[in-house]
């Protein structure tokens, strides 16, 4: 799983806020090689028609947010959590939150123009990762709510799958997550998986993408209907693998 603690060659990540390379691969004993990045210029047509052939390419690099604090650039907002910006919302939640995980380049905006990228270098059938925060910004409806759609492409950049996030509700409400991820997986059951893109599909326009816990090869495991606030738990039995250092 990576966790993005540490840069892709196993080194300290340094300062708050600093780029992953688009080619700075996160690789693999078998081989595979994992880069993430933004597609800045995504048109209402590729969002809208995104079960037709990928067309989508990282231009800009993601960046490493320290959790906790605030300063020139956020993940998110976290209004239940004790910081007021990159905290989870509990101690538990913090610890899955880890000191360090990706955000988008410009910090908290409008991303109905951009989508995260994760290209890789060979095929595989299963993978999962964790969305943090998806909430709404009003109390009484979900009309400025936060969602976001996961889609997977093969080599022939030909739709695979895709799941959707649950519509964010507002942080007084149970079932908020509010300063909480939402854990996805994406399968396939013959055709490999070669590129995830990550697309906003919300309503709310400040938003920020805080992406984090990622398994490239395995689905999370399946979680039994409980209380929100165990959902933190999601990925507690994800089976790890281990990135080779350059």
């Amino acid at each position: 799983m990576i966790d993005f603690e540490t840069r892709p060659d196993g080194s300290t990540i340094g300062p708050d806020n600093s780029e992953l390379g688009l080619n700075e691969a996160y690789t693999f004993d078998s081989g595979l090689e994992v880069t993430f990045g933004f597609d800045t210029s995504v048109t209402n047509s590729q969002r809208n028609n995104f079960t037709n052939d990928s067309v989508f390419s990282a231009d800009e690099a993601a960046k490493f947010e320290l959790s906790g604090g605030s300063d020139n650039g956020n993940g998110f907002l976290s209004s239940t959590a004790s910081g007021q910006h990159d905290t989870g919302r509990d101690a538990t939640a913090q610890e899955q939150l880890g000191d360090y995980f990706l955000r988008q380049g410009g910090g908290i905006e409008n991303p109905k123009g951009t989508a995260f990228v994760i290209d890789y270098n060979q095929g595989v059938l299963a993978l999962s990762g964790e969305i943090w925060d998806i909430d709404s910004t009003q109390k009484n409806n979900n009309q400025k709510y936060e969602s976001w759609r996961v889609v997977a492409y093969g080599e022939d950049d030909s739709y695979v799958a895709h799941v959707d996030s649950p519509k964010g509700i507002h942080h007084s409400k149970n079932g908020s997550l509010d300063s909480l991820p939402w854990v996805f997986s994406v399968e396939s059951s013959a055709k490999l998986i070669h590129q995830v893109v990550i697309l906003y599909t919300g309503s709310a326009t400040s938003v920020g993408l805080a992406f984090n816990n990622f398994n490239p090869t395995q689905a999370a495991p399946p979680v039994a209907p409980e209380p929100s606030s165990l959902m933190v738990f999601g990925m507690g039995a994800l089976s790890c693998i281990r990135f080779r250092r350059r």
